[in-house]
């Protein structure tokens, strides 16, 4: 009786620990270097919706930090920069994003709050870009 019982407990105990994995957190260093990702919106400090400057281009984001910008367009060039992720004062999750050709990306290139993550989806805010005028710049990715 009591080997059924702990049986069964055991087979219990499996299957709850075997749900948990489908609901794992997603961190951006995990997620980013899964797949392309384009970009589904930015406005930038004036509330203007500039996304169509940006969404000719697929991002990948490479495990070594490294990330391009694949032109769906052909006369575009590809864009090479770098990213990483870190914690701030308050424990809040930033994305910093530094493209070589700073002048094509310079609104993208800021320190940004993570304000949503999912593995599919990310959303940024930031304050630290390029014109700054103190108003908060908006950026999506959503992978394809």
């Amino acid at each position: 009786m009591f080997k059924s019982i702990f049986l069964l407990s055991a087979a219990v105990l499996l299957g709850f620990s075997s749900c948990q994995k489908d609901n794992e957190y997603v961190t951006l260093d995990t997620a980013l270097p899964a797949g392309n990702w384009k970009i589904t919106y930015f406005a930038d400090s004036y509330g203007v919706d500039e996304s169509v400057t940006y969404n000719q281009y697929e991002f990948e984001f490479n495990g070594d930090g490294t990330v391009v910008g694949d032109p769906m367009h052909p006369n575009n060039p590809a864009e090479n920069g770098s990213w990483y992720t870190s914690l701030d004062a308050n424990g809040d999750v930033n994305f910093h994003l530094q493209f070589i050709n700073q002048d094509r990306w310079a609104y993208l290139v800021a320190d940004w709050d993570v304000i949503e993550q999912t593995s599919d989806l990310v959303r940024l805010q930031t304050t630290r870009n390029r014109g700054n005028n103190g108003n908060i710049s908006y950026l999506t990715f959503e992978k394809e």
